[in-house]
């Protein structure tokens, strides 16, 4: 089935966000987001065209004075274990030959760049090179209702024919406590963006 929904698409992207040790055991430990992770690495496994994972990346010198800083513990420092990409899916990524991009904010914006080797600011360029070819962009990772959704928002905007997907089982909610709350706030936002919610192709 994967590798038949593969063959409707010209370009086919796996963004996988900021599963990094942080976000599942250490500073912002949260267990759905450790929970979620064999998923995400069939999500990997199973892919057949790129795949792409960002890695949240802060500074102490410069955490503090953001909006961020004053509103969350600092976390993912650049270079400590926290930061690092959690090992079982670093090794799915490494397998996969897959980019990583590190991001210092919510969502990373140079796509094009990344993707295509085009100056980010250049929108003419990235419609002209994708004109008539079928785009999708598969979202997974942590968290929900944070940075994939702030992931799914910069990719709209960059790929507005694009159809994007955001893996329900695959993605952990930032607050455990309220992750189907927030999960499902999410989705009502993917949804008015006109993405899909899609299930994960995991089976465990």
């Amino acid at each position: 089935m994967a590798d038949e929904e593969n063959k409707k698409y010209d370009v086919d992207i796996l963004a996988v966000i900021d599963m990094q040790n942080d976000f599942i055991g250490g500073v912002l430990k949260n267990d759905t987001a450790k929970k979620v992770i064999p998923a995400v690495v069939e999500e990997i496994r199973q892919w057949k065209g790129t795949v792409i994972a960002t890695r949240d990346t802060h500074f102490k010198e410069s955490y503090a004075d953001s909006v961020e800083g004053k509103l969350l513990p600092f976390h993912c420092e650049y270079g400590t274990e926290g930061w690092q990409i959690e090992s079982t899916i670093m090794k799915a990524l490494q397998d996969q030959c897959a980019k990583i991009v590190d991001k210092h904010n919510f969502g990373y914006i140079n796509w094009p760049k990344v993707l295509f080797d085009i100056d980010s600011t250049d929108q003419d360029a990235v419609a002209a090179l994708l004109a008539g070819k079928k785009v999708r962009i598969r979202i997974c990772g942590t968290c929900t209702d944070i940075c994939n959704m702030s992931q799914l928002v910069i990719f709209r905007a960059w790929f507005p024919n694009a159809d994007i997907e955001l893996v329900d089982g695959a993605s952990a909610a930032s607050f455990e406590d309220d992750s189907p709350k927030t999960r499902d706030a999410a989705f009502v936002i993917a949804n008015s963006m006109l993405c899909k919610v899609v299930p994960t192709v995991y089976k465990g």
